[in-house]
């Protein structure tokens, strides 16, 4: 079902982490109520935003961004599995019962980038692991949740947070921080999107090796086309096929699109996993991480 907002414009009544659906992306049923607008996407369990702060974590010395191990040569939809190491930046959200239901972007030694739907009152990352199954050593408590003070909850706009952590975590061959984006993506450019969410649609649950997969940015007005129900801001981006084929699923939000430069080497979080109709049926729906630069360092500067 899809509420109708008083401008016509059709809003999800569910909503799910990476994609509206009957089911959220963390795995829970949630019912709406519809009236004028979409209801947040809350467990009443799980209400708030935990912003108690009791220390004052240090982010240590200057660190280099964006540097990733030597690899050949990608599954979320159509993609294929990761190796240890491969993608430092990446980690993975666990609920209050240690459950990943969503993925986020080092950006710091102290900071995670993520989707400001994936915020639940108490939160924990996994860092430097690709295989949930294995022992989490390196489970870190999040101290505070910030999330874009122009969230919109019935259109998903801003759909942006910051988790700032209990403790920096120490950079290592398997630990490091994505870099943020100087300049827009230009439509084209091939993507990589990563996370630990289903396979397919049909999947119960999500999977236990990183995943990963390249889909192309798409122009604006071909996303506006497809999702015409929907309302598509400046402030989003779409990737992907207009048939599917390769996208990212349930379990994926919050995750990067990070994209190659060809000169440096480096890799930059250019979108965020934010939305989309189904897995692998249409483009994915990503905030655009270049929108939000501005904020992100100022959040990460006064704390």
């Amino acid at each position: 079902m899809v509420c109708q907002t008083s401008s016509g414009t059709k809003v999800p009544s569910r909503i799910s982490t990476g994609y509206y659906s009957k089911r959220t992306r963390d795995g829970r049923n949630m019912s709406r109520m519809c009236r004028a607008f979409w209801m947040a996407p809350f467990d009443p369990s799980d209400p708030a935003v935990d912003e108690s702060s009791n220390k004052d974590p240090t982010e240590g010395p200057k660190f280099e961004c964006g540097i990733a191990p030597a690899h050949p040569g990608l599954r979320i939809i159509g993609g294929q599995a990761t190796w240890k190491g491969k993608w430092p930046w990446q980690v993975a959200l666990l609920n209050r019962n240690r459950e990943p239901f969503c993925g986020g972007t080092l950006v710091a030694p102290g900071w995670v980038l993520t989707a400001a739907h994936c915020i639940r009152r108490r939160l924990y990352i996994v860092a430097g692991e690709h295989n949930l199954k294995k022992r989490r050593t390196r489970e870190i408590r999040v101290l505070e949740s910030h999330i874009h003070p122009e969230y919109d909850v019935e259109t998903v706009d801003n759909d942006v947070a910051l988790l700032r952590l209990a403790t920096p975590v120490a950079f290592d061959e398997s630990i490091g921080a994505a870099c943020l984006p100087d300049k827009p993506l230009p439509v084209g450019s091939l993507g990589t999107i990563l996370g630990w969410g289903k396979l397919n649609d049909r999947a119960v649950n999500g999977s236990d090796i990183l995943q990963e997969a390249q889909v192309p940015v798409t122009p604006q007005e071909d996303c506006r086309q497809v999702y015409a129900e929907y309302f598509v801001s400046e402030n989003m981006m779409c990737a992907g096929y207009k048939r599917g084929r390769i996208d990212s699923c349930a379990g994926d939000s919050g995750g990067p699109l990070l994209v190659q430069d060809k000169q440096t080497k480096r890799w930059t979080v250019h979108g965020i996993t934010s939305f989309g109709e189904g897995c692998g049926q249409r483009f994915g729906i990503y905030a655009r991480v270049v929108n939000y630069v501005s904020w992100i360092k100022a959040t990460m500067a006064t704390l």
